[in-house]
């Protein structure tokens, strides 16, 4: 556990979607992020930080496979339009 100690770095293309994660910080008591807001093509202040993170995390868009344990054969029955 990080106990509000060293730095969170939260980083999205879209700043919308970083404000509304501060309530949630709030709320879990966090109050040691920086955000910040990728922007498209060449982000110099993401470069400048490259390999400086101890550890990353990547909420990446969903797969859709959860909804394969609940319906296994969805993987093999495909529709054609």
């Amino acid at each position: 556990q990080m106990r509000n100690k060293g730095r969170l770095v939260a980083m999205d293309v879209d700043h919308a979607r970083l404000e509304r994660g501060a309530p949630r910080r709030k709320k879990a008591g966090v109050d040691n992020v920086q955000t910040h807001v990728i922007e498209q093509g060449k982000d110099k202040w993401l470069k400048r930080r490259k390999r400086t993170f101890d550890r990353v995390l990547v909420d990446a868009p969903c797969s859709g496979v959860g909804a394969w344990r609940r319906n296994p054969d969805a993987g093999w029955l495909r529709r054609t339009r």
